[in-house]
């Protein structure tokens, strides 16, 4: 019965390890770069044609 609750309690952990690395992999795409080009500010409200 000892080793049943000790495995519970290591596969619990592992669980949570695996959903906060999979978490952080998914809000890390939120927060990429903004594109380098001209265009990409068109989201920002700025016209790259009147340059």
């Amino acid at each position: 019965m000892k080793s049943s609750i000790l495995l519970s309690l290591l596969f619990v952990a592992l669980l949570t390890y695996l959903l906060i690395k999979f978490n952080k992999r998914i809000n890390s795409k939120k927060y990429s770069r903004k594109p380098l080009d001209a265009w990409g500010s068109l989201s920002e409200g700025i016209d790259p044609t009147d340059e």
